[in-house]
């Protein structure tokens, strides 16, 4: 079991059991501080998380019971003008991490978009880990979409577009999931489709399980089986995409073993 005191006090106690911690993966501090906004209708706060009263206990620290901790509620954010929107997503695409940390300090929402371009799709495109990292940090949105021209797209997916893997896993570490809009193609069915194992392997091991379920492991296997991507469409089909129909047209040394 896990306690949470409330403010520095700590006259109110909230004990987190041992079955949600299992059952929501209360693992990291950006968990624990997710599962507490809900469980306290704290939405419109910031949560910041103390360990033995002085020590943040930051989004990516491990949770492990028994373990006494602190909740401190913070405003939100503060009004921003254009401006001040337009200079945090320069900051962000020119790779200015300093200016980018000392407007977030404000604090500043990093969801505020300039002419439809969000501070995280841009640092996400343009390749800056060390940016996107702040933006996660400050409460920037996995899902929101970013980009001037229709449709915008999520941030994993322009990690995904610009070649940049480390970004891609970041975002999967932090629990990004592949949303697509009616008519796109999943990141899982494009790796497929265009051979890169590289990408695939890094969503069988930390994407979150609706990403790699088994109806969308057979379908990333078919589309690899199309593109002559053998080896690639039955190691699909051996993380858990098992479906006969993929093997069909397989050449018979490789469908043999499968």
């Amino acid at each position: 079991m896990l306690q949470v005191h409330l403010g520095l006090s700590g006259e109110q106690v909230i004990d987190v059991p041992a079955d949600d911690i299992a059952e929501y993966e209360l693992t990291e501090g950006r968990r624990l501080k997710s599962y507490l906004q809900r469980k306290l209708f704290l939405q419109d706060v910031r949560l910041r998380l103390l360990k033995d009263e002085s020590f943040d206990l930051d989004d990516y620290d491990k949770v492990e019971a028994p373990m006494r901790l602190h909740l401190i509620k913070q405003p939100r954010f503060l009004p921003a003008s254009l401006e001040e929107r337009d200079k945090l997503v320069f900051a962000a695409k020119m790779g200015f991490a300093w200016q980018v940390e000392e407007i977030l300090a404000r604090p500043q929402d990093p969801n505020l978009h300039s002419q439809g371009v969000t501070a995280l799709g841009v640092a996400c495109q343009e390749g800056w880990l060390d940016i996107a990292t702040l933006l996660l940090k400050g409460g920037a949105s996995r899902y929101m979409r970013s980009g001037p021209k229709c449709p915008a797209q999520t941030p994993l997916r322009l990690a995904y577009f610009s070649g940049h893997l480390s970004i891609m896993r970041l975002l999967l570490q932090a629990g990004s999931e592949d949303e697509t809009l009616t008519g796109e193609e999943s990141i899982l069915i494009m790796a497929a489709k265009r051979g890169q194992m590289e990408i695939l392997r890094m969503f069988l091991e930390i994407a979150r399980k609706d990403d790699v379920s088994p109806e969308k492991l057979a379908a990333a296997a078919r589309m690899a089986r199309r593109a002559d991507h053998f080896e690639i469409a039955c190691q699909l089909m051996e993380s858990g995409g098992e479906n006969e129909a993929v093997l069909v047209g397989m050449p018979p040394e490789i469908s043999d073993e499968s």
